[in-house]
């Protein structure tokens, strides 16, 4: 485009969603990183498969852990470790990953849109219980595992569980979460052992339509995390909703 009056080029700009990275993610993406929250947050808010649970699950974890600057001898993109990707890739999780990079893609590969694609890859692995139980009673609809999120029923409820989970690895995490349930509804059938199943959703859920028990698990669930990382876990705490 063209200023016609001074006759200076002028770029164009790209829209932006409006969707601003939480308050204490604010340094990080700054000055010129801030391109690349919005380029994030355009893909995510166009994606028409993510419910609006998901997509503020995907920004918050993205945001947390730093986006995609790797730390300093690390390999560890948006959070995701060589690991994560290594055991998330499947045909099935990554197909657009697996096209472009092959059989073995390394996490120094991937651009924005493969961080969407693993994070949906590592919530269907996450979540792979709950989905088969739910396309076994509905055949017309087939759920994948990351659209678990959009059926907790509380958005801050479901980005808090996210986050757990992708943070703490979905053994440790999963634990962390049926702990919090069972401290907030002491009469909570979360199934058996401490397995992310069909019995743990119904039990957040539940939690979800009570605001009080809202409150109570994402204090639980926050005071349960790992203590070198205060303001992450002070951010999924429960606020009054913005």
């Amino acid at each position: 485009d063209w200023d016609r009056e001074d006759q200076i080029p002028v770029p164009k700009r790209k829209l932006t969603t409006g969707i601003e990275p939480p308050a204490y993610r604010n340094d990080v993406f700054k000055g010129e990183r801030r391109i690349e929250w919005d380029d994030w947050s355009r893909i995510v808010e166009l994606d028409p498969t993510l419910s609006s649970a998901e997509k503020k699950a995907f920004h918050d974890i993205f945001a947390a852990e730093g986006g995609m600057k790797k730390a300093p001898g690390g390999s560890a993109v948006a959070g995701i470790l060589q690991k994560t990707l290594d055991t998330t890739k499947s045909l099935e999780n990554t197909p657009e990953i697996l096209a472009k990079y092959g059989k073995n893609p390394k996490t120094t590969d991937l651009e924005l849109q493969d961080i969407k694609e693993v994070y949906k890859g590592f919530f269907n692995d996450a979540f792979k219980g709950p989905a088969q139980k739910l396309n076994e009673k509905n055949k017309a609809r087939a759920f994948k595992g990351y659209q678990i999120l959009g059926l907790i029923g509380d958005d801050r409820l479901s980005s808090s569980i996210a986050d757990i989970l992708f943070r703490e690895g979905t053994a440790k995490g999963s634990e962390l979460i049926i702990s919090a349930i069972r401290l907030t509804d002491t009469d909570a059938d979360t199934g058996r052992g401490n397995v992310f199943g069909s019995k743990t959703l119904s039990a957040l859920q539940k939690i979800a339509k009570n605001p009080d028990q809202t409150r109570n698990f994402l204090e639980f669930s926050a005071n349960a995390r790992r203590g070198d990382e205060k303001a992450r876990n002070d951010y999924f705490r429960f606020r009054d909703k913005e």
